[in-house]
């Protein structure tokens, strides 16, 4: 069960949507190197019941994976989607920002320490405006106006990049952001199940390329095309 706050001006809580996903999946995020995270995502511009699923199991997915922020385009959906967190350990109070924009930023600046569901184990330290205010639509599709400060200051400027083809390590000299890139491909093989034909697995999600699956007590990622299988509730009618 996931209670979504949705902020109003100054951050003040207006209201809230609450969702029960049933069977908790995950969805697959993409890691880094990956095209579909350099790309501009589109604006929503029609906020019906797959954006708000949408944004909820990010929501689940963000919290699976211990993050404080998750943008569509990281669960490979090209859309202005933003979902944050930073609250204290122990709260959750999540946000959901469609179409974030960044109307007003601070002259003064503030470092903290970046990381990236995307770019796992990767944690470097980035300089930006300390404060922002920031225009979008809810879930329910009212517009506001928010201001952010400190790390959500961070973390929706972080975010907001995802939606324009920009990961943080972007803002890092040259040299260093190939040897991550370099590391992460080396990861991606890493972290890939390698299966035997014919073994039987659980089929978490799947992103049209790659499915989160289940094996035993270990979870990896493996090419939707090596499996054949069907979903746990899917129905297929038999010919005779």
């Amino acid at each position: 069960m996931v209670d979504l706050l949705i902020p109003g001006p100054e951050g003040k809580i207006e209201a809230k949507y609450t969702h029960n996903n049933k069977d908790n999946s995950p969805i697959v995020i993409l890691l880094h190197p990956d095209p579909r995270l350099k790309k501009i995502c589109t604006q929503v511009t029609n906020i019906d019941e797959s954006i708000k699923k949408l944004c909820l199991d990010m929501i689940d997915t963000m919290y699976k994976y211990s993050g404080v922020g998750l943008a569509a385009p990281q669960v490979g959906i090209l859309k202005r989607v933003v979902v944050m967190d930073c609250s204290e350990e122990g709260e959750k109070n999540p946000i959901t920002l469609i179409n974030p924009e960044i109307v007003w930023s601070s002259k003064d600046d503030s470092k903290f320490e970046e990381g990236c569901l995307s770019i796992p184990h990767i944690r470097e330290e980035i300089k930006r405006p300390s404060s922002v205010q920031v225009k979008f639509t809810d879930i329910c599709g009212i517009s506001k106006e928010s201001y952010f400060k400190g790390l959500w200051a961070t973390c929706i400027q972080h975010e907001i990049d995802h939606l324009n083809g920009k990961l943080f390590i972007d803002y890092l000299g040259p040299i260093k952001r190939s040897f991550i890139t370099k590391k992460m491909k080396k990861y991606k093989k890493e972290i890939n199940i390698k299966l035997e034909s014919g073994v039987l697995v659980i089929i978490l999600s799947c992103d049209g390329q790659q499915c989160l699956i289940k094996i035993q007590d270990k979870e990896g990622l493996i090419e939707q095309d090596l499996i054949f299988g069907v979903y746990i509730d899917e129905v297929i009618a038999l010919r005779e």
